[in-house]
């Protein structure tokens, strides 16, 4: 007798809508309960959310060899090289591989991107994968979202 899997009702439970507080009826429902879960409950606490300022922004060169990386893009970009961004599978790792690949090729670098499989590559840097990338003339890999323990691999 095989096995029968028995599926399971459920009832999700979800909240009631917000309602808008002053200030904040122009955004929809959905980013007043982003913004709530935030702790952000009035107009006045909205700025850090909508504004751009790179002012705010932590310094970047604060990471370790930030300035040895950019020149090493810098270089890349100037000879013609094809430049690798290596990015993940999930949505924020696709958003990062994006957002730098559109930026590399807004200062004119021969970009490729590459997101591996999840289910038969698993997570973090693959060795065949960069053979790949490297048979396809890349020449300098920029991982993005993409945690490793790999380091044989990434060297």
């Amino acid at each position: 007798m095989r096995p029968v899997l028995k599926k399971e009702r459920r009832n999700w439970l979800l909240p009631e809508p917000l309602r808008a507080q002053p200030g904040l009826e122009a955004f929809s429902s959905v980013f007043r309960q982003i913004l709530h879960g935030r702790g952000v409950t009035r107009q006045s606490q909205l700025d850090p959310w909508l504004q751009t300022d790179l002012e705010r922004a932590p310094d970047p060169f604060l990471l370790k060899d930030m300035a040895v990386a950019c020149e090493l893009i810098a270089d890349a970009v100037h000879r013609g090289e094809r430049i690798a961004v290596y990015g993940d599978y999930d949505a924020d790792g696709v958003t990062a591989c994006v957002t730098l690949a559109r930026g590399l090729r807004s200062v004119g670098a021969d970009v490729i991107t590459y997101i591996p499989n999840r289910f038969t590559e698993g997570y973090g840097l693959n060795a065949e994968a960069l053979k790949e990338l490297h048979a396809r003339g890349a020449r300098l890999v920029i991982t993005c979202d993409c945690g490793t323990n790999s380091v044989d691999v990434a060297r």
